[in-house]
């Protein structure tokens, strides 16, 4: 029989003692949060592409985190950017309704509140110190995807990246980049470090296949302090594309001139309440599909969507406050159309 020095069993035996402590400091850590871990289930108005104009309701699933005890949640914008009804499911499958209060489109970052109080027993996550996170750190990423709510996925920190917001914005976004599994109703979840802090919400995936392939991106909390939750916020109900290229060439955009063209407005939102019009027909552009005849936006308080520092300068002028005056300049049927809205916020 062949004899091994006891020795060359050592190295093994830790090994395998540290994989079972990492384990389990991952199970606990999932313990600890997944109670503020939440899915959203949203339904909003989308165009039926038959060139009618009419339009369906359409459910849409997501997920989220409970940041604060007054029932705020933190998600992605284009989980409920559009919603015109909101639920909020927790990990004991209680649900209860919720409305957007504040959202960034252009970062992919939202925040709702819960109608009502906060389950009994559900803490709030708290944000992560963004100074630490580093790069191979290990992450969780806690969501529902397929629908499969309060699912974990385990990955590492692959990169910090800044990328190009999805709108027009002052600065570039930060985006944590994870080989952590994510997939569709993964959007708008916490990616949570070991000390059970939220570093990210899940945006979305570089895939060639449509599902999880090691590229996923997460918005930096970092991004989320400074535009959702230094100062007040708004939403605004409505989707929108920025207007250029063959896009602007399609809808006889006059030349030099840059605009966001609406897409789809939910019901009873400021944009609605403004009187933004969506478009009534489907297409392809770019490779893209594009819903066109709406509005386009063409100046927001008279600063056209393209100056220098238009999401601060906006967030200045407007104040986001009871009463504040909200004028938005808009391109419809070939004419400048001025519009305007007396802002309400929302509260409880």
């Amino acid at each position: 029989m062949l004899r091994l020095p006891v020795a060359l069993f050592i190295p093994l035996l830790a090994a395998c003692a540290s994989l079972s402590a990492q384990q389990d400091s991952v199970s606990a850590v999932f313990d600890e949060v997944q109670q503020a871990v939440v899915t959203l289930h949203t339904a909003s108005s989308k165009l039926i592409p038959d060139g009618s104009g009419r339009t369906a309701t359409v459910n849409g699933m997501g997920s989220g985190a409970l940041i604060k005890a007054d029932g705020t949640i933190l998600t992605a914008a284009h989980v409920v950017q559009t919603a015109s009804a909101l639920i909020v499911e927790f990990s004991d499958g209680h649900k209860q309704e919720a409305r957007v209060i504040s959202s960034v489109p252009g970062a992919d970052i939202a925040m709702v509140r819960l109608i009502g109080p906060v389950p009994e027993g559900v803490k709030p996550l708290a944000l992560a110190d963004m100074n630490g996170v580093r790069v191979g750190q290990q992450v969780l990423v806690i969501g529902a995807p397929l629908g499969q709510t309060h699912s974990l996925s385990v990955g590492h920190v692959s990169a910090r990246r800044n990328k190009e917001a999805f709108l027009p914005m002052d600065h570039q976004i930060e985006f944590i980049q994870t080989d952590a599994a994510i997939n569709q109703g993964n959007s708008g979840g916490p990616m949570i470090d070991m000390n059970g802090d939220v570093v990210g919400v899940v945006s979305h995936i570089m895939s060639q296949s449509g599902g999880s392939e090691g590229l996923g991106y997460a918005v930096s909390v970092g991004v989320v302090q400074a535009m959702l939750l230094d100062g007040p916020g708004f939403w605004s109900g409505a989707e929108m594309v920025p207007v250029g290229g063959v896009l602007a060439q399609a809808i006889n955009m006059p030349e030099g001139m840059r605009g966001l063209l609406i897409q789809s407005v939910s019901a009873n939102s400021p944009a609605a309440e403004m009187g933004l019009r969506a478009g009534t027909v489907t297409a392809v552009v770019e490779g893209q599909p594009i819903v066109l005849g709406g509005d386009v936006v063409l100046k927001v308080q008279g600063l056209p969507v393209d100056s220098p520092g238009f999401f601060s300068e906006v967030r200045k002028l407007v104040a986001f406050k009871d009463g504040s005056l909200l004028t938005v300049t808009v391109l419809r049927a070939g004419e400048k159309v001025e519009l305007s809205h007396r802002i309400v916020m929302p509260r409880g």
